[in-house]
């Protein structure tokens, strides 16, 4: 009878199963555990309630930097002090100056931080959190401080020579609380925050800073134009000395070689003189152009050649015409040929016209000729006149090729240190002016204002936070503790650890239970007393899962057992 019973009711294998989230397991789940899930939940809202309620409430005030490099210059474009380029790294390099100890001591210095009881020297406070606190007083005060490398400094002592150990606990103690960022979508603008219990003082301290970052590029501008104005006066006397040099050893030279002060090359500058030097070499490249068509004029005539088929000659425009008017009197003269004799008055007088165009191209031809001898000795005399105001001018007539290279040599080194001295002599007027000039490379486009609310603690985010922490933490508990517990806690893990069916689950009755208007019954007459009872309810259900295991066959003899004494057989069976 059992046998056919498990084969009417036996639940399906694992493999028949269908895996996935079983929704009617998990209400299960936590309705045996809710208890303890709340119980985690209402703890962690708790401590975070205690935590609010003891929590001192810190303020940000945030000021807004602009990184304005000053590309005007009223003072020109040649200053000695050139613009750094504004890159994510130079913009990363000015907050990290923002953050240093060497601004920061000015802003301690200036607000007097070290006897403030919020940033003075010592631990710092922890404000924001006591408990925290209360465990630090355990430690140290040299543990509890800040290290220097963790701020990002780890040369911190040695950047504040002669700086005490309040200073440096107080330097720390500002950096702790300060926040500079670079907000994405605003460009060069930079937010400087400052945190602390007063709103007023953290908006006072968060302006302290900005201000002292932008006096700190004021001061560094102006440090820097005065060592490059230092540097360049030192510069110019070492140009002066160069230039008097090169000028004495040109006078020297002149004398030794006899030759006039030139007053003219004094007063001459190097462009004129290269003005000059390009028309003499411009002469001489005209008279070798000219002297070579004269050569080859002289090779024509000397070998007895055809003057008139020389280059010039062919391209002049009159020689073409008349060589033309020829060629046509040629062609008359051939027609009247075939027709007349050659003594007919029409012939003879067109031959006589043909010798006067022959005797008209041999006259130009030979007025050509002689242009090109004209042009050629014109062009020696340009050449010539330009070499002689050319030496003129530099003071060095007839002398020979090495001296004048060695004058050459002299003039130029004077020119060069004579450049050098006027251009560091312009640059050093600039970078003495410009250091008298305001140029702001960073300035403040909105003060910090006082904070209305605090920015610390977060009572909207911590306590929802805490909640879901508890029942995060509270699930993971139920879970773990479900998992330690050897016996049964669902149908669903009897049925497959068993691998029997379960036909009902019938609760615990308890002796308070057992009674009804004052009146004690025993637990096989409690269906009767209480039929719309749970207990009730679950006897009816294990009887009629019985009764329909095998409706043709139901079974007839059944047998309850029990892995314990006095878990209710007897009672199961009445």
């Amino acid at each position: 009878m059992l046998n056919r019973l498990e084969a009417a009711q036996r639940p399906p294998s694992r493999g028949e199963e269908s895996g996935g989230f079983d929704i009617h397991e998990a209400v299960n789940f936590l309705w045996r555990q809710w208890k303890l899930i709340l119980g985690m939940a209402g703890a962690t809202l708790l401590i975070a309630a205690v935590y609010l309620t003891r929590a001192t409430p810190l303020y940000t005030a945030t000021a807004s930097l602009l990184l304005d490099p000053n590309k005007d210059r009223p003072l020109g474009q040649n200053s000695g002090l050139a613009d750094m380029p504004l890159d994510q790294v130079a913009v990363e390099s000015q907050m990290t100056i923002i953050r240093s100890n060497v601004l920061l001591r000015r802003v301690v210095e200036r607000e007097r931080l070290i006897a403030d009881s919020e940033f003075g020297a010592g631990p710092p406070t922890p404000a924001n959190s006591p408990l925290l606190g209360a465990i630090r007083d355990y430690f140290p005060a040299t543990a509890a401080r800040p290290s220097a490398s963790k701020t990002g400094d780890a040369l911190s002592t040695t950047m504040l020579d002669g700086a005490s150990r309040e200073m440096i606990g107080t330097i720390d103690n500002v950096r702790s609380a300060l926040s500079v960022t670079l907000p994405k979508g605003q460009g060069l603008v930079l937010s400087v925050s400052f945190t602390s219990a007063d709103p007023a003082k953290a908006a006072r301290l968060a302006n302290a800073v900005a201000d002292a970052y932008v006096i700190d590029k004021l001061d560094a501008r102006f440090e820097a134009a005065r060592r490059a104005s230092s540097w360049l006066n030192d510069r110019l006397v070492e140009l002066k000395q160069k230039l008097r040099e090169s000028e004495e050893a040109i006078a020297k030279f002149r004398a030794e070689n006899d030759l006039p002060a030139a007053a003219t090359n004094m007063t001459l500058s190097q462009e004129q003189l290269g003005q000059m030097n390009a028309r003499v070499v411009a002469a001489r490249a005209e008279t070798a152009e000219k002297k070579a068509r004269f050569d080859l004029l002289q090779k024509v005539e000397g070998s007895g050649g055809n003057i008139g088929a020389f280059p010039d000659l062919m391209n002049s425009g009159t020689i073409s015409e008349l060589r033309r008017q020829e060629n046509d009197l040629s062609r008359q003269e051939a027609d009247l040929l075939a027709r007349y004799s050659p003594g007919h008055p029409t012939v003879v007088n067109l031959r006589a016209q043909i010798s006067d165009v022959r005797r008209a191209i041999g006259a130009e031809i030979k007025r050509l000729s002689a242009n090109v001898r004209n042009e050629f000795e014109l062009a020696k005399a340009r050449q010539a006149a330009a070499e002689k105001a050319l030496a003129e001018a530099t003071g060095v007539v007839d002398l020979d090729s090495e001296k004048v290279i060695a004058l050459r040599e002299l003039e130029r080194n004077a020119a060069v240190n004579k450049s050098l001295f006027e251009d560091f002599l312009q640059r050093a007027h600039v970078t003495e002016q410009q250091a008298t000039y305001e140029a702001r490379d960073a300035r403040v486009i909105t003060a910090a204002m006082p904070p209305a609310a605090p920015s610390s603690p977060k009572t909207q985010l911590i306590l929802p936070v805490a909640a879901g922490v508890g029942f995060l933490l509270g699930g993971i508990l139920a879970f773990v503790r479900e998992r330690l517990n050897a016996g049964f806690t669902t149908p669903r893990q009897l049925e497959e650890m068993l691998e029997v069916p379960l036909l009902a689950s019938i609760s615990k009755m308890e002796a308070r239970e057992l009674s009804n208007e004052g009146a004690a019954f025993s637990i096989p007459e409690y269906p009767h007393v209480k039929p719309l009872s749970r207990f009730s309810e679950a006897i009816r259900a294990l009887r009629s899962a019985i009764q329909m295991s095998d409706v043709d066959n139901p079974p007839r003899i059944l047998q309850v057992s029990s892995t314990i004494p006095n878990e209710g057989k007897t009672t199961i069976t009445l």
